[in-house]
C-alpha cells in the first residue's frame, strides 16, 4: 500500500476512535477499568502479584479492590500486579502486556497515538510532494499538498486538546477513588457506632435492670452516676465517629 493510501486508512482508525471516546463519554463508562493491549503501567513499592489466565481476570482484580489505581498483566508470567499508589505514570508501551486503566485513558492513549503517528505520516507525505518533477497530475499534487497542510495544522492542534484531556482524565479518576474510599469509611464507621450503641445499651440495660439495690438511697445515686457516664460516653462515642466520616 502507498504511503497516501496507508495516511487514509490511518485517519479514517483516527476519526473512529475520536468517535469511540465520544461515545464512551455520553454513556458514562470513561472511568470504568478497562483493558490497553501492549502497555504496562510503572511499577510501585506496594505492588503484589497474583497469578491470572487473562488481562480481564486482572482487570477484575482491579475493579474489586477500592485502592486499585490501576494494573498490568504480564502475558509471559501471568502474573497481574496491582497498583494501589496514586502517583502512578502513565502507561508505557509494552510487548506481552496489557494495562489495566481507566476506559477514558485507554481511549485516549489510543487516540494519541494515532494523531502521532498521523503528525509523521502527514510530514513524510508533504516531502515527497514537494520533491516531486513537476509534470502531468502537477494542480493535483498542489492541491493534495496544500490539504495535507491543513490537516497538519488541525492535527498540531488537536494534540494539545488530547493532552489535556489526558490530565482531565487522570484527575476525574483518581477523584473518583477517593470518593470511593470515603464511602467505605463512611461506611464501616457507621458499623463501629451501631456496635458502640449497642454495648452501651446493653450496659444501660444492666445497670437500670438486672442489678439488686442495697438500699434506695444507694441505689438511687448509683443509677444517676450510670445513667450519667452511659449517655456520657455515647455522646462521646457520636463525636468520635463524626469527626472520622
Amino acid at each position: 500500500m502507498e504511503l497516501s493510501a496507508q495516511y487514509d486508512a490511518l485517519a479514517a482508525e483516527y476519526r473512529q476512535a475520536v468517535t469511540d471516546y465520544a461515545y464512551a463519554s455520553a454513556h458514562g463508562t470513561l472511568d470504568d477499568w478497562a483493558v490497553a493491549p501492549n502497555m504496562a503501567l510503572s511499577p510501585s513499592t506496594d505492588a503484589s502479584g497474583t497469578p491470572v489466565n487473562s488481562a480481564d481476570q486482572c482487570r477484575a482484580l482491579c475493579a474489586a479492590n477500592a485502592q486499585c489505581k490501576g494494573a498490568t498483566f504480564f502475558e509471559t508470567s501471568g502474573q497481574c500486579t496491582v497498583y494501589t499508589t496514586a502517583a502512578l505514570e502513565a502507561p508505557v508501551s509494552l510487548a506481552h502486556a496489557s494495562a489495566v486503566v481507566p476506559n477514558g485513558q485507554r481511549l485516549l492513549l489510543r487516540i494519541d497515538q494515532l494523531n502521532r503517528q498521523l503528525v509523521a505520516m502527514n510530514d513524510a507525505l508533504r516531502q515527497q510532494y514537494a520533491r516531486q518533477d513537476p509534470g502531468p497530475g502537477k494542480r493535483n499534487r498542489e492541491d493534495r499538498a496544500r490539504e495535507l497542510s491543513e490537516q497538519y495544522a488541525h492535527l498540531v492542534s488537536e494534540q494539545t486538546d488530547i493532552e489535556r484531556l489526558v490530565a482531565r482524565q487522570r484527575t476525574v479518576a483518581a477523584s473518583r477513588q477517593d470518593m470511593t474510599l470515603r464511602a467505605d469509611h463512611a461506611y464501616a464507621w457507621h458499623h463501629v457506632m451501631v456496635g458502640v450503641v449497642g454495648i452501651l445499651l446493653i450496659v444501660f440495660l444492666r445497670v437500670a435492670v438486672f442489678v439488686p439495690p442495697p438500699d434506695p438511697t444507694a441505689s438511687f445515686k448509683f443509677d444517676l452516676a450510670s445513667i450519667a457516664l452511659t449517655l456520657g460516653a455515647l455522646v462521646a462515642s457520636i463525636v468520635v465517629v463524626r469527626t472520622y466520616l
